[in-house]
């Protein structure tokens, strides 16, 4: 059966997404150092919990350094506070759909969970490298 021209253009841009996905990243990171899937999914679960911790740990220091403002400006703390627990909120929902797309994206393959978690650690840095750029969680 012949591969209808939408279907092609379909499995081009998967191809890319996975030849970008996994230049440099966990799931190349986790296949180098395990011999079967069952190794890659623990490796990424880790990642994904050590990364978990980090993003909580870099939003309570960007609430920390926001809450040294509610001596000299409460009402400017209050309002970065809520700033920050929206943006929390939000980029979770982000987190959640973008993952998800990318779970989909993989079309049921055996890699598509992987892809998904992938997806997550990757947001997930992103995420805490921006709290501790502009937010006061680096220090």
């Amino acid at each position: 059966m012949p591969i209808k021209l939408q279907h092609l253009g379909l499995l081009v841009l998967l191809s890319s997404i996975s030849a970008y996905a996994f230049a440099d990243n966990a799931i190349n990171d986790c296949w180098a150092h395990a011999q079967t899937h069952w190794q890659v999914y623990t490796c990424l679960d880790q990642k994904i919990k050590a990364q978990q911790q980090n993003l909580n740990e870099a939003y309570q220091k960007a609430e920390a350094s926001t809450q040294s403002f509610a001596p000299a400006n409460p009402q400017l703390a209050k309002q970065l506070l809520a700033n920050l627990q929206s943006s929390k909120e939000n980029f979770d929902q982000y987190e959640k759909t973008q993952c998800n797309y990318v779970l989909a994206a993989g079309a049921g393959g055996s890699g598509a969970g992987d892809m998904k978690a992938g997806c997550m650690i990757d947001l997930m840095q992103s995420q805490t490298q921006l709290l501790e750029n502009y937010l006061g969680a680096g220090s």
